[in-house]
């Protein structure tokens, strides 16, 4: 699961994220048509306006502490996304290393072996936050909802 999945779900609940999702592909489907400029207006999104009506209720510091996370997730994603290139140069040097270091076969096959399993959950982990569209769409989404001047105190 991706941060932004994570996050969304977290904050709203499960049956609210997959309604929220639901009505973003409902949008997308429906903005193949329209020009750019009209996508971009959040105020006019179905989900935008859901998501305001349950942050409405909240106090600042409930906010606060909701954008607080919120930007934790965002460097966790920016975090995965620099990481990886550094996680494939070491994979890619340490199996080089382990292949001319003339060890036991055995040794050398279950240390790439175990190596490849890490790398491959990386790799995962890596796709998975990479290709969220519709979780990054609804994230900006709430960050938009967030920062709206008029919380409840």
């Amino acid at each position: 699961m991706n941060v932004f999945r994570k996050r969304l779900r977290a904050e709203f609940g499960k049956k609210v994220y997959r309604h929220f999702v639901s009505l973003c592909k409902e949008e997308l489907d429906q903005k193949k048509n329209k020009v750019p400029e009209e996508q971009i207006k959040a105020n006019e999104k179905v989900v935008y306006s859901e998501m305001c009506e349950q942050l409405q209720s909240l106090t600042k510091e409930e906010i606060e502490k909701k954008k607080e996370r919120l930007a934790g997730t965002l460097m966790d994603a920016f975090r995965i996304a620099r990481q990886f290139s550094f996680v494939f140069v070491f994979y890619v040097i340490a199996s080089l290393i382990l292949a001319v270091m003339g060890l036991d076969a055995r040794v050398t096959n279950v240390s790439l072996v175990l190596m490849g399993i890490c790398f491959l959950y990386k790799v995962y982990e890596f796709i998975c936050n990479r290709f969220c569209f519709v979780d990054a769409y609804l994230m900006m989404l709430y960050k938009t909802a967030l920062e709206q001047d008029n919380p409840s105190d």
